[in-house]
């Protein structure tokens, strides 16, 4: 991930959450980067159509909104 995607995804969890502390936020990102890349070896491993892939990368989206819902 580079230096500005990762600007971008601190600033979209961070939002409306000025006290957030800096080891969650760190935390979610982790976890999220560790999601696609097990995502990503899977579809490579299994040598899945790019179109199933896009649909696991949503289901990784929607369930790091959740965890930083908690």
């Amino acid at each position: 991930m580079t230096g500005s995607a990762q600007m971008r995804l601190i600033e979209k969890i961070t939002t409306g959450k000025p006290f957030m502390r800096v080891s969650r936020v760190m935390n979610i990102l982790e976890h999220g980067q560790r999601i696609i890349r097990e995502r990503r070896a899977r579809a490579t491993t299994l040598n899945l159509d790019h179109e199933i892939f896009l649909c696991e990368t949503r289901q990784c989206k929607k369930e790091l909104r959740e965890i930083e819902a908690q």
